[in-house]
Formats: C-alpha cells, sequence, structure tokens
C-alpha cells in the first residue's frame, strides 16, 4: 500500500516521506498501556480488511472509542470501495460481536460525522442496530 502512495503522490509532483515501519503488530483484543492510558484494540473488518477500532478505557467516566468509518452517527462504513477489501456482512459482523457488548455510555468518534455513543447505535443503526436484518441475521 506504501508503495502505491509513494507512486501516486510522484504522478502528481509531490515526494512522501519513507514510511515508519511498525515495531509492534496490534492484534485483536490486545490491551496496551501508555503512561496512564489503557487501550483497547479490535479488529473490525468490512470497511477494509484491516479495519480496527481503539478503545480508550476511564476510570471516572464512560470510555472512548475511536471507530474511523467503522461505525458512524445513524451509519457504518462503506464497503463497496474497490479493493478495499469492503464486505458488509463482515462489517455488520465486526460491529455486532465486537463492539456492541462494549458499554452502552461508550463515546463514539467516528473517523468523520457527530461523536454518539454505543448504546445509541445498538438501539437505532438502521444498518447494523438491534431492529435491522443484519443484527438478526447474526443472532
Amino acid at each position: 500500500m506504501q508503495s502505491l502512495a509513494q507512486s501516486s503522490a510522484q504522478r502528481w509532483g509531490f515526494n512522501l516521506p519513507t514510511p515508519a515501519i511498525a515495531d509492534k503488530q496490534l492484534e485483536d483484543n490486545m490491551t496496551l498501556e501508555l503512561g496512564s492510558l489503557t487501550f483497547e484494540i479490535y479488529h473490525t473488518p468490512g470497511h477494509t480488511l484491516g479495519g480496527c477500532c481503539i478503545e480508550v478505557k476511564v476510570e471516572d467516566g464512560p470510555n472512548h472509542l475511536f471507530a474511523g468509518d467503522t461505525l458512524f452517527a445513524g451509519s457504518v462504513g462503506r464497503t463497496d470501495l474497490p479493493f478495499s477489501g469492503g464486505d458488509f456482512n463482515l462489517l455488520s459482523h465486526s460491529v455486532i460481536t465486537k463492539l456492541w457488548p462494549l458499554e452502552g455510555n461508550t463515546v463514539v468518534y467516528p473517523g468523520h460525522g457527530p461523536m454518539t455513543t454505543i448504546g445509541v447505535e445498538k438501539s437505532t443503526n438502521p444498518f447494523v442496530g438491534v431492529q435491522s436484518a443484519a443484527f438478526a441475521e447474526f443472532n
């Protein structure tokens, strides 16, 4: 993917810096502790194959979930983009099995659009909420 980005940038006259090499691979259900912060990593493929969400655990308030394009207020990430690994069944399974078990007051920060909570989306999201066809299929 990085080599594709490099060649695309060069076509437009841009030079991208050499990408960093990860020294640790993120894995599903991995817990990371950085200082006083605790993060849970959830592999949530569907919008893309490597999609993940990161939950920040908070002792004295609601947890916070950085959802990228997995989950939006009232929607989910697109699954129809070519060469992205998009798959709606995989995305809905990811949301229903990985995100719906989180606490209802968990604040969700989507990749774009307004914030929401797990509880609101679980009860009202037309694509993956408890009233959706996708939810019925997995339960």
